[in-house]
């Protein structure tokens, strides 16, 4: 291969990337796809076939009161968010009804460790490991700060590699014993048994509090999936029926119905890794949950139902699923962000994003806005403004920026470009000889294409000040010029090929 052919891939890999990296005077195309499938036209849900009714039988639920462990992942049960607390002496004719948010709810945290404290956690953790690898269950007990958790064997892969996996009271931890800087030492993951009864914040708090004992300081937080849901008393019937006589307005075409022997179960709407609308017969699952947990099946009746519950009562499960990159999107990145702008967050998911019409749509064409809402979703979306009270105050819409533009620092930038600079060359060249081969090298590269640099530089020099207003007196300030000449040659001298350096 030709050096000038060779040179020119290198160019393609380098511009491909950075354009993933540099916008100017708009968002990323990733979010502007999002945009798009949130802002778009309404989807109608096509009709189906013929429904059948929902068989359903009677029971009784059993087994032994749950008592809850005083342990500072555990707050006292509350009538806050997903733990609306429905008391066991509830009258046998009130509504069973509860929601919040539900599991996997998951954050990422990046960290600062306290050495005394952490290396004292991880000589812990490590004999735990060893002891559970010993056991037949791959778990082991270990004490923590005064806590009792349990650890696995194995670690677990959830984006780094986590040495330790431990729980504590349905709280899941996978930490990392020596994280690189920039990237996620801690996730959490909030089990159902932990957030059932209980309210999320508090939870929250005292993960963190946890999370201090073992020497952690939280720099920045990361919610990585957020499940939001209600619980009410209606069929699923009375909310599948309409959405298949079209009367469904969703700003998502891709929905699933799922039976169970013929039987409708689970309704879906949406798209898995972004946001997905799952509506499903409760009374079911809790048959099913009876038998296959029967401690989350009375943690349920405990906190929920109350003593009174049966099979009998129809009960529909409607949850909305969000993962990052909607949450990026809405620019939710903490559960503090969460708390402020939740109530804003259902009344967009449950009129906006989806809502069920009482008419069919194509009967009203054009005029959906102004089209009253079926009387069993205006129920679903009275649950979330209950259940997802945020600050108290009312909902405001959601507005999504399309001009909002990417800030672009020129030290972030350079430090992309370095990595960028590296994976290139890496797969042209493979492993480099010495430091010298691998600068000949870029530099008879960047020769060859220092005109396209000139042009290209100045083109974007005018955008950003035409487009931000940004004033660039570099190019009218000779002895500044020369210093970032200066700069950027120190930066150049600087680049070295390190096989252990991560690809960007």
């Amino acid at each position: 291969m030709s050096d000038a052919r060779r040179f020119r891939t290198v160019e393609d890999i380098i511009s491909a990337k950075m354009e993933q990296r540099f916008t100017i005077g708009g968002i990323s195309q990733e979010d502007c796809d999002l945009l798009d499938e949130f802002l778009g036209s309404d989807y109608s849900v096509s009709p189906l076939p013929g429904q059948s009714s929902l068989g359903r039988g009677r029971g009784e639920p059993s087994g032994g009161h749950r008592t809850v462990p005083d342990d500072v992942i555990s707050p006292p049960t509350t009538n806050r968010g997903v733990t609306k607390h429905v008391r066991a002496d509830q009258d046998a004719n009130s509504e069973i009804a509860f929601g919040g948010f539900d599991s996997p709810f998951e954050i990422g945290f990046e960290v600062e460790w306290d050495s005394l404290k952490f290396s004292a956690a991880k000589t812990a953790f490590q004999s735990g490991k060893e002891l559970a690898s010993e056991s037949e269950t791959g778990t082991a007990l270990v004490e923590i700060g005064g806590h009792t958790v349990s650890i696995d064997a194995c670690g677990a892969n959830v984006g780094l590699h986590y040495r330790f996996k431990i729980c504590l009271n349905g709280v899941t931890f996978f930490i990392h014993h020596n994280c690189p800087k920039g990237r996620q030492g801690v996730r959490v993951r909030y089990g159902s048994m932990a957030l059932i009864g209980r309210s999320l914040y508090d939870v929250h708090t005292n993960v963190l509090a946890f999370l201090g004992e073992l020497g952690c300081t939280v720099t920045k937080e990361v919610v990585s999936r957020a499940d939001l849901q209600v619980t009410v008393g209606i069929d699923i019937l009375e909310l599948l029926e309409p959405i298949y006589s079209g009367c469904a307005v969703s700003r998502s075409r891709d929905d699933v119905l799922y039976c169970n022997r013929g039987v409708e179960r689970t309704y879906l709407i949406g798209h898995r890794g972004r946001l997905v609308l799952n509506i499903y017969d409760k009374t079911l699952e809790m048959r099913k949950m009876q038998v296959s947990n029967p401690a989350k099946f009375q943690l349920m009746v405990d906190e929920h139902f109350g003593g009174n519950f049966s099979f009998d009562n129809p009960l529909t499960r409607v949850e909305f699923r969000l993962w990052r990159d909607v949450l990026r999107l809405l620019e939710i990145h903490t559960v503090e962000d969460l708390r402020k702008l939740e109530t804003d967050l259902v009344s967009w998911l449950t009129n906006t994003w989806f809502r069920i019409l009482s008419v069919p749509k194509e009967q009203v064409k054009g005029h959906e806005k102004e089209t009253a809402i079926d009387p069993h979703w205006q129920q679903v979306q009275a649950a979330f403004l209950r259940f997802f009270p945020g600050e108290g105050r009312a909902p405001v819409p959601i507005k999504f920026n399309r001009e909002k533009p990417i800030s672009c620092e020129a030290t972030t930038l350079l430090k992309q470009a370095k990595g960028c600079l590296k994976t290139a060359l890496a797969l042209m060249f493979g492993v480099q000889t010495s430091v010298e081969n691998i600068y000949e090298t870029l530099f008879a590269w960047a020769d060859g294409i220092k005109q396209e640099l000139f042009e290209g530089t100045n083109e974007r020099a005018l955008k950003l000040q035409i487009l931000t207003g940004l004033s660039i007196r570099d190019t009218l300030d000779p002895e500044s010029v020369r210093r970032k000449k200066e700069d950027i040659d120190s930066w150049i001298r600087r680049l070295k090929y390190d096989s252990g350096c991560a690809l960007c």
